[in-house]
């Protein structure tokens, strides 16, 4: 248990330091990203999931199925926590509308706009910028939503998200199922 948490903790320092070497980077993959998201946040979710299972002394196959929920659920939540940097209700949760980009961490939205033909050039135009005004804000949010970001990126959730709720489905009845069946319904009333 101490082994797989120490390395998880090592991965978690990984995703963050490789999240900092690609700072304004634009030619990122949509692959690159799901691998930095699953080592910084998911694998903190899964580890989560995997350690209840195991110190509940449940079995090989349901310690499994709590570890991948808990995979499946950190990447749903870090693609629609990624979705709400253009949104409104960024705001209620504290943080600025658009901080990741302007600070150089390119999300799932940004990814899919930069490879966009129509958008993806004029992105890069604007992301390039030393000095970002409020206009650009709602200039590149605008793109974001008219290239098909946010909607690629609602998709690449709900896909998370289902995988999440079949691993439910490998659980016994009982409370930790209906918790976790109410955790994915939060998040889902997140993402609206």
């Amino acid at each position: 248990n101490m082994k797989k948490l120490a390395r998880t903790m090592r991965v978690i320092c990984e995703g963050e330091i490789q999240q900092y070497h690609y700072k304004y980077r634009t030619n990122l993959s949509v692959i690159g990203y799901l691998k930095r998201i699953a080592a910084k946040t998911a694998i903190l979710f899964s580890v989560c999931g995997y350690i209840g299972a195991y110190e509940g002394k449940c079995k090989k196959n349901i310690i499994n199925a709590c570890a991948n929920f808990g995979m499946s659920m950190g990447m749903a939540f870090q693609i629609t926590d990624d979705i709400l940097d253009f949104s409104g209700q960024r705001t209620v949760l504290g943080k600025p509308v658009s901080s990741d980009w302007s600070q150089g961490i390119y999300t799932l939205p940004i990814i899919y706009t930069l490879k966009d033909k129509k958008y993806g050039k004029e992105m890069r135009k604007y992301l390039e910028k030393e000095k970002y005004s409020k206009e650009d804000g709602s200039i590149i949010t605008e793109m974001v939503f008219q290239s098909g970001g946010i909607d690629y990126a609602e998709k690449m959730a709900k896909k998370y998200i289902d995988r999440a709720y079949a691993n439910i489905k490998l659980l016994p009845m009982g409370p930790s199922r209906t918790i976790m069946e109410k955790m994915i319904e939060r998040l889902i009333d997140r993402e609206n």
